[in-house]
């Protein structure tokens, strides 16, 4: 669903405009997919319309370039913060649906407008309120599709900012993620790989593994059990290579990769990273114990053959990601004849595993480049402010805090 001229929409209430447009296409192929649903069958509606006319009207000023609109935005902003709090503090509501769905839309908000750190912090205190709310829900929520929905969203969200800032994953949340029975199977087991992975960042960021050794071969056997997996998923997962048939600056390399539908493509960065991740510290690990003239980790391996092994895989899985990038906007199809509908959540799946194979010190300078390039791009065609954050922080060499939906 694209927008008419500014000047046309004026004709109509904005607030009006602005849910149809963020209902009606903003947010599809999301975490928030379930919002059309939930909003129509809302008991309580005036809060999560106030909350969708606020998040809907940032997503038109960016949408439009029509900055004049953030005003308007953020006046919205603070009459949906009040009914949130409102619906918070009394306890028939603090646990509905709809008030935790609010809470994460005011999340959203503040990535349509991040340009400063507060403002990350802003999402940080809206997620952790979701996560507040899942908890006091309880396993009761994992029983129905849009409670599971809900949840698996604040989940998510939290475990992204675990593996962003060395956190560990709350165990009460997890305590609730053991209790899904998850019909599509669509996890493979990842997220419990996913959590040893960030206790492990946990315990270096915070001096309890400090044994080159000990951290290699933890790290290796996150590895192997994270190669395990991706064995033994279906292959209906697994990605068709499309080969570039003439030079595409689009294209990283000669060819790029097509997964059956986003979530799948989600799933697959996803794991892409977390190789990045894994064999950067693993490399970390054995140039340290070079340093120190430790010796060789493994009896079959020299350490340098294992820094090349660490290396190869990390950049291996950096190519990966970018060589996820064309389909999400390109056709499947010599000449890219027709060009796709570009919708804003296929921008936001890409930020993190793009900064992420950009940012690893172990990949060459070429593509470093293409993702600095698509991270533009991302930015320029959808007005992403993530986007142009992280493009601008991996040219600049500056850390970046990225927001999840």
């Amino acid at each position: 669903m694209s927008l008419p001229a500014l000047h046309v929409t004026l004709q109509w209430p904005v607030g009006d405009i602005a849910v149809n447009y963020i209902l009606g296409s903003y947010l599809c192929g999301s975490h928030f997919d379930y919002m059309p649903a939930l909003y129509a069958s809302s008991a309580t509606s005036h809060l999560l319309g106030s909350v969708l006319a606020a998040v809907g009207v940032a997503a038109v000023a960016l949408q439009q370039k029509c900055y004049e609109l953030e005003e308007t935005a953020n006046l919205r902003y603070l009459i949906a913060i009040n009914k949130t709090n409102h619906a918070l503090q009394c306890a028939e509501t603090a646990t509905d649906n709809d008030v935790l769905a609010s809470v994460m839309l005011l999340a959203l908000f503040e990535t349509l407008r991040l340009h400063t750190s507060s403002q990350t912090q802003a999402w940080n205190a809206h997620v952790q309120g979701g996560l507040a709310l899942v908890i006091l829900r309880g396993p009761a929520q994992l029983q129905s599709h849009l409670g599971l929905a809900l949840f698996k969203q604040v989940s998510d969200s939290i475990s992204v900012y675990c593996v962003q800032n060395s956190k560990r994953v709350p165990a009460n949340l997890r305590q609730l993620t053991a209790l899904v029975n998850d019909p599509k199977n669509t996890n493979f087991g990842f997220e419990a790989i996913v959590d040893d992975f960030t206790n492990l960042r946990a315990d270096l960021t915070e001096g309890i593994a400090t044994d080159p050794t000990d951290v290699f071969v933890r790290a290796e056997q996150i590895l192997l059990r994270l190669e395990d997996m991706m064995a033994m998923m279906p292959s209906a997962w697994s990605p068709d290579i499309i080969w570039a048939t003439k030079s595409d600056t689009r294209v990283h390399g000669n060819h790029y990769l097509k997964y059956m539908d986003k979530a799948a493509a989600q799933l697959w960065n996803t794991i892409w990273m977390t190789k990045v991740l894994l064999n950067s510290m693993i490399y970390g690990q054995i140039t340290l114990a070079i340093e120190l003239n430790l010796t060789a980790f493994s009896t079959e391996l020299t350490l340098m053959e294992l820094a090349i092994t660490a290396r190869r895989n990390a950049t291996d899985a950096a190519d990966a990601i970018c060589a996820s990038v064309p389909a999400f906007f390109l056709p499947i199809a010599d000449g890219y004849s027709q060009k796709p509908p570009v919708d804003v959540a296929r921008g936001y799946f890409l930020i993190w595993p793009l900064f992420v194979a950009g940012s690893c010190s172990l990949v060459p300078n070429a593509t470093k480049e293409y993702v600095i390039d698509r991270l533009s791009f991302i930015a320029t065609t959808l007005d992403l402010p993530q986007a142009r954050r992280a493009a601008v922080a991996l040219a600049s060499s500056r850390p970046f805090e990225n927001t999840s939906w």
